[in-house]
């Protein structure tokens, strides 16, 4: 029997990860390769619903889940034009949080979807197993050029989203809500500032 802890001295210490994430640049030069004809079909398939998430921040579970019925159109007003737009909002509960989450749709979101009001039920994607997603990313990233490709996961898409969104001003109390955490705190995980951040930071500075 020990008479004392023998850990009692050891401080454990948390260690920060990396998230991988695309910049703005990389995700058009993906959007412009799913438009090429250098995929495959099983390739162009994958690609088309990871670029959907990096412009929405849906997990791959809530992807594989999402029917055109979690679609729903909404007229918004512009307040500077004092004009009303229609917008396409997904309105969906997460998988994982069993928060409700509504993300407004991106113009080149709308792009990668049909528009299929008459089959509600319908899964908007042909998502495959994570494994396989995973796998013909490397390879697209590949053909991309994305020198990153060896570390790419479908989750990177969720990065990506939240990343180039704080980048971009919006607050981190939006992209908390879109991304559909409980609290902003893990938001702020997300959207580590990265050396890009930090080098743009510093140039409106330097001008």
């Amino acid at each position: 029997i020990l008479a004392k802890n023998v850990f009692d001295d050891i401080k454990l210490r948390k260690v920060p990860g990396y998230r991988e994430f695309l910049s703005y640049s990389e995700i058009n030069k993906l959007e412009k390769l799913f438009h090429s004809s250098k995929l495959n079909q099983k390739q162009k398939n994958v690609l088309q619903y990871f670029l959907f998430s990096c412009y929405t921040g849906l997990r791959y579970t809530d992807i594989k889940c999402l029917r055109y019925r979690d679609i729903f159109s909404h007229n918004a007003l512009n307040p500077i034009k004092n004009q009303k737009k229609t917008w396409k909002l997904i309105l969906i509960e997460m998988h994982k949080t069993k928060l409700d989450v509504e993300i407004p749709l991106l113009d080149k979101a709308l792009q990668l979807i049909n528009n299929d009001d008459d089959e509600p039920n319908q899964k908007v994607f042909r998502v495959i197993s994570n494994q396989k997603t995973n796998k013909y990313l490397k390879e697209i990233m590949k053909v991309a050029k994305i020198d990153r490709w060896n570390n790419i996961s479908y989750h990177c898409s969720r990065h990506s989203f939240a990343i180039n969104l704080i980048q971009q001003g919006v607050s981190y109390h939006y992209v908390s809500k879109l991304l559909g955490h409980t609290n902003t705190e893990t938001t702020e995980i997300y959207t580590k500032p990265n050396r890009d951040y930090l080098i743009d930071a510093m140039s409106k500075l330097n001008n």
